[in-house]
Protein backbone atom coordinates (compact mmCIF):
# COMPACT_ATOMS: atom_id res chain seq x y z
CA UNK A 1 0.00 0.00 0.00
CA UNK A 2 1.30 3.21 -0.68
CA UNK A 3 -0.19 6.62 1.09
CA UNK A 4 -0.02 10.19 0.40
CA UNK A 5 2.09 12.47 2.68
CA UNK A 6 -0.49 14.28 4.88
CA UNK A 7 -0.32 18.24 4.27
CA UNK A 8 0.11 20.68 7.61
CA UNK A 9 -2.82 22.11 8.85
CA UNK A 10 -0.04 25.21 9.53
CA UNK A 11 0.85 26.42 6.15
CA UNK A 12 -0.01 29.93 6.29
CA UNK A 13 1.66 30.33 2.61
CA UNK A 14 1.08 27.23 1.24
CA UNK A 15 4.95 26.63 0.74
CA UNK A 16 4.75 23.22 2.59
CA UNK A 17 2.04 22.27 0.60
CA UNK A 18 3.56 23.47 -3.02
CA UNK A 19 6.66 21.07 -2.36
CA UNK A 20 4.48 17.77 -0.86
CA UNK A 21 1.76 17.86 -3.53
CA UNK A 22 4.09 16.64 -6.88
CA UNK A 23 5.58 13.75 -4.76
CA UNK A 24 1.59 12.78 -3.81
CA UNK A 25 0.43 13.39 -7.25
CA UNK A 26 3.48 11.14 -8.40
CA UNK A 27 2.37 8.55 -5.56
CA UNK A 28 -1.59 8.82 -7.01
CA UNK A 29 0.41 8.02 -10.84
CA UNK A 30 2.72 4.97 -9.89
CA UNK A 31 -0.10 3.36 -7.93
CA UNK A 32 -3.11 3.71 -11.15
CA UNK A 33 -0.38 2.49 -13.13
CA UNK A 34 1.15 -0.53 -10.99
CA UNK A 35 -2.33 -1.76 -9.97
CA UNK A 36 -0.66 -0.57 -5.66
CA UNK A 37 -3.84 0.42 -3.38
CA UNK A 38 -3.78 3.53 -2.71
CA UNK A 39 -4.26 5.62 1.12
CA UNK A 40 -4.71 9.07 -0.13
CA UNK A 41 -4.59 10.43 3.09
CA UNK A 42 -4.33 13.90 1.76
CA UNK A 43 -7.35 13.40 -0.23
CA UNK A 44 -9.37 12.25 2.66
CA UNK A 45 -7.87 15.46 4.93
CA UNK A 46 -9.34 17.70 1.90
CA UNK A 47 -12.44 16.58 2.26
CA UNK A 48 -12.74 16.87 5.37
CA UNK A 49 -11.95 20.49 5.38
CA UNK A 50 -14.12 20.75 2.70
CA UNK A 51 -17.09 19.56 4.53
CA UNK A 52 -16.23 21.55 7.28
CA UNK A 53 -13.29 24.67 7.03
CA UNK A 54 -13.59 24.51 11.14
CA UNK A 55 -12.11 21.19 11.26
CA UNK A 56 -9.08 20.12 13.62
CA UNK A 57 -6.82 17.38 11.95
CA UNK A 58 -3.61 18.11 13.70
CA UNK A 59 -2.29 19.34 17.29
CA UNK A 60 -0.18 21.13 15.96
CA UNK A 61 -0.40 21.73 12.37
CA UNK A 62 2.30 18.49 12.01
CA UNK A 63 0.81 15.60 14.09
CA UNK A 64 -2.30 14.23 13.72
CA UNK A 65 -4.54 14.38 16.85
CA UNK A 66 -7.78 11.58 17.44
CA UNK A 67 -9.44 12.90 14.33
CA UNK A 68 -7.16 13.06 12.52
CA UNK A 69 -5.75 9.71 13.32
CA UNK A 70 -8.86 8.45 12.68
CA UNK A 71 -8.80 9.79 9.10
CA UNK A 72 -5.60 8.49 8.52
CA UNK A 73 -6.81 4.78 9.52
CA UNK A 74 -9.96 4.57 7.44
CA UNK A 75 -8.09 5.71 4.30
CA UNK A 76 -5.84 2.84 5.28
CA UNK A 77 -8.65 0.22 5.93
CA UNK A 78 -10.25 2.05 2.41
CA UNK A 79 -6.93 1.04 0.25
CA UNK A 80 -6.51 -2.20 2.09
CA UNK A 81 -10.04 -2.85 1.10
CA UNK A 82 -11.45 -3.30 4.60
CA UNK A 83 -14.26 -0.35 4.03
CA UNK A 84 -14.03 3.04 4.69
CA UNK A 85 -15.22 3.23 7.89
CA UNK A 86 -14.04 2.34 11.30
CA UNK A 87 -16.70 0.22 13.52
CA UNK A 88 -18.43 2.60 15.43
CA UNK A 89 -16.95 -0.20 18.50
CA UNK A 90 -13.22 0.73 17.60
CA UNK A 91 -14.45 4.74 17.24
CA UNK A 92 -15.77 4.48 20.70
CA UNK A 93 -12.73 3.04 22.08
CA UNK A 94 -10.52 5.21 20.07
CA UNK A 95 -12.62 8.47 21.37
CA UNK A 96 -12.89 7.10 25.32
CA UNK A 97 -9.21 5.42 25.73
CA UNK A 98 -6.77 7.38 27.75
CA UNK A 99 -3.82 8.13 25.64
CA UNK A 100 -0.92 10.62 24.89
CA UNK A 101 -4.00 12.64 23.13
CA UNK A 102 -4.73 13.84 26.14
CA UNK A 103 -1.46 15.92 26.82
CA UNK A 104 -2.62 17.64 23.75
CA UNK A 105 -6.25 19.11 24.21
Amino acid sequence: ILTTIAPPEKDPSGELRQRIEPYNNLLRSLAAAKGVPLADVSEAMEKAYVENPEARLMFDGARFNRDGSILMVESLLQAMGHGATITPELRRVWKEAPAYFKRYQ
